[in-house]
Order: C-alpha cells, then sequence, then structure tokens
C-alpha cells in the first residue's frame, strides 16, 4: 500500500489534526501548545524543518509533562475519556515524520 498524497498535503492535515485536537483543551493549556504548532508551521512554510521539528519536540514534551496532571492520559471504549495527552504526543511524532520526510525526500 503506497500513500500517493503530496508531502505538503498530509503535512497540512495533520497539522489541522493537531490543531483540532488542542481546540478541545481548556483556553489556558490550549494557548501556549497553539503558539508552538504555529511556530512550526510557520517555519514548514520557510522550509526550516529543523526549528518546526524542535517546536513538535517541545509540544511533546509539553505533553509528556502534563500528561496525568493538567492533561488527561487515560482512553475509554465509551468516550467518556480522553487521553488528550496521547493524541497530542501522537499528533507532534507523526507531524515530526513527515516533516522529516519532506526534508529528506521533497514532496
Amino acid at each position: 500500500l503506497a500513500d500517493v498524497r503530496a508531502s505538503d498535503t498530509v503535512i497540512a492535515q495533520k497539522f489541522d489534526w493537531l490543531r483540532a485536537h488542542v481546540a478541545k483543551l481548556p483556553a489556558e493549556q490550549a494557548a501556549a501548545f497553539s503558539d508552538s504548532i504555529d511556530a512550526a508551521e510557520a517555519a514548514v512554510a520557510s522550509g526550516n524543518y529543523a526549528n518546526a521539528i524542535a517546536a513538535l519536540d517541545t509540544i511533546g514534551a509539553e505533553a509528556s509533562a502534563q500528561a496525568g496532571e493538567s492533561l488527561s492520559q487515560q482512553w475509554s471504549a465509551s468516550g467518556e475519556t480522553h487521553n488528550h495527552a496521547g493524541g497530542i504526543m501522537a499528533g507532534a511524532a507523526t507531524l515530526k515524520f513527515s516533516i522529516a520526510y519532506l526534508r529528506d525526500y521533497g514532496r
């Protein structure tokens, strides 16, 4: 199975997913994550992939630090609980992968 979408398309979709996930957080928590997402997106747009990846590392580290404290980290099939920390960490990680792919192989 091959993913034939352009890297730019994949990255844009992943940014949208991560923003939507962060938007579910209380405003004070979402703001810091949103600033880092903005920084990563601007870095990608300017071709500065190292800065984009660094901003996403910051997002992942912050989500990990808050996991189980101010960010929930439990999931239930019924939807009663949400693993916000895990979702943010996973979203940042998959976005980093796609940005590194773009950096290394192009579109």
